[in-house]
């Protein structure tokens, strides 16, 4: 954990991070791309209403991108389900359980 100092829209914050400095920096850079994308479809707004539209729409594909891998694991449980090895069986394996062991 430490102490990385990022740009967003112009602004330098100073964040503590558990991840490495190259990864806050990643995650800092994503961030940029969004808002100068949203910045440039609507010049002159303000740098909150910017951070308010990007923060929404990342949101939104978080919750999307969600949905779609728990609807993923119901269909791959469903399948190993029919081959008999029962239901969860696939939790397991994520999680490091009896099937799904990890080192």
């Amino acid at each position: 954990m430490g102490q990385v100092k990022i740009t967003i829209l112009g602004c330098e914050y100073t964040i503590e991070t558990k991840e490495d400095e190259q990864r806050a920096t990643e995650v800092a850079s994503f961030l940029e791309k969004w808002c100068a994308e949203a910045r440039n479809q609507r010049p002159g707004a303000p740098s909150l209403t910017i951070l308010t539209l990007v923060a929404l729409h990342l949101a939104h594909q978080y919750l999307k991108l969600k949905e779609d891998h728990e609807a993923l694991l119901g269909q791959i449980d469903l399948r190993v389900k029919d081959t008999g090895r029962g239901h969860g069986y696939t939790q397991d394996l994520i999680s490091g359980g009896p099937c799904g062991a990890r080192d």
